[in-house]
């Protein structure tokens, strides 16, 4: 007899787990529950997680005996007959603003398990809603998988997470609901499933339609972590699954990864671990967008110099940058000599293209004295004279809008 199909849903975690999104699934029996979209919360590296087995750990998962073994905060209460019905059963919990948790001791089995509720809002939500995983006791912090803005349009959506990290302890999990906005969240068939004994899962993926699936991971837990990805690219996945040597090969779901954004986040490659003072050492910078995907085509390398005693000081120094009108930086030499900066090279990246700058290369004879400054703005012209300089671009910063970048090299 072939195992059974996993209960699949597509998640997209960012890294370390700080965003949980659901996206549509291609398998007919679950598309109707599913929204039509959600591209847009599919990261860079996304961790996909997944149901396989019937098995509830949970009593009263779907509130058909009220609260009992939940704790609830004022203002969420269970419906006896939601709109559009529940999920499962006939009862749901409902709540605007609030809360509601309950503790339950995982068992310290061998296979994985997995966490999957069903949640419905009515319009597009986006706020800082989310689930809070907390080993009871303060051993670890907790960890928060934020559920992400959808449109569900009253329909059901299913969440999954991977709790097999947890074993053997008790969690706290806690559904929080901030948001005061008046659109009410629907919660219902909470489930933590075991995978069954002598499981295995193979993880097929490709990112070109016309070619063969590849063959991702093969794992005993419920998720997988995909390699970093290209942004606003359509991939194709399927999860097998292997037990007691006879496979049973899943349907082929679909997800399309975010469009780049703005720069959000520089990276440094790893330093070695002996640095000489006063020698220059290249480091690689890698610029990303709050979603993971790179926000510059090509690499970006700066040169540092090590400092310590009896050492050079620094030279020139950033002390201001300007997000008026005009956008601007200023420099100031902070050492006792004076420095030439023929040919130095500064790049101001704009806030809606951070795929090319603004490059200035400061011209020949320019020379700082000790305490002295000069400025590179976007109200003057390229070939504005030392040390009033102009970048070829438009820079467009704003000190609101949180995406506004500026990267000096």
């Amino acid at each position: 007899m072939k195992p059974l199909e996993p209960r699949a849903f597509v998640l997209a975690v960012a890294v370390f787990l700080t965003a949980i999104s659901p996206e549509r699934v291609l398998a007919q029996t679950l598309e109707r529950q599913c929204p039509p979209t959600g591209a847009e919360t599919i990261f860079a590296r996304p961790v996909f997680a997944w149901t396989y087995g019937t098995e509830n750990l949970l009593t009263n998962p779907g509130f058909e005996d009220g609260t009992n073994g939940w704790a609830i905060s004022p203002g969420g209460v269970v419906m006896t007959s939601p709109p559009n019905g529940a999920a499962e059963g006939t009862n749901a919990f409902r709540v605007s603003v609030g809360r509601i948790s309950r503790e339950v001791s995982l068992p310290a089995v061998d296979t994985g398990l997995s966490l999957s509720y069903a949640l419905r809002g009515l319009y597009q939500l986006a706020g800082p809603e989310m689930v809070e995983i907390e080993p009871v006791g303060g051993a670890e912090p907790p960890v928060n998988l934020p559920i992400p803005g959808f449109t569900s349009n009253g329909r059901w959506v299913i969440h999954t997470a991977d709790l097999s990290a947890y074993r053997g302890q008790t969690v706290r999990l806690t559904w929080k609901f901030p948001s005061a906005d008046g659109v009410p969240w629907y919660l219902d068939d909470v489930r933590i499933t075991p995978v069954a004994p002598d499981t295995q899962f193979e993880i097929w993926w490709r990112r070109n339609r016309a070619a063969e699936l590849e063959l991702l991971a093969r794992t005993a837990l419920p998720s997988v972590a995909f390699p970093e990805l290209l942004p606003n690219v359509r991939h194709d996945w399927r999860v097998d699954v292997v037990r007691n040597g006879v496979t049973n090969v899943g349907p082929v779901w679909t997800f399309t990864t975010a469009s780049a954004f703005g720069a959000e986040t520089l990276t440094g490659a790893p330093l070695p671990t002996v640095v000489c003072p006063d020698q220059s050492l290249p480091v690689a910078i890698r610029v990303t967008d709050e979603r993971g995907f790179p926000a510059r085509n090509t690499p970006v390398t700066f040169i540092l110099a090590a400092s310590g005693p009896d050492v050079n000081p620094p030279g020139v120094l950033i002390t201001e940058v300007d997000t008026g009108v005009p956008d601007g930086v200023e420099f100031q030499n902070v050492s006792d000599d004076a420095i030439d900066l023929s040919g130095w090279q500064v790049e101001l990246f704009r806030t809606v293209d951070t795929t090319a700058g603004g490059k200035v290369t400061i011209p020949a004879g320019s020379v700082l004295a000790p305490g002295n400054r000069f400025t590179i703005a976007d109200n003057r012209p390229p070939s504005s004279p030392w040390p009033s300089l102009g970048v070829p671009v438009q820079l467009d910063w704003d000190e609101r809008a949180p995406l506004s970048a500026g990267v000096v090299l």
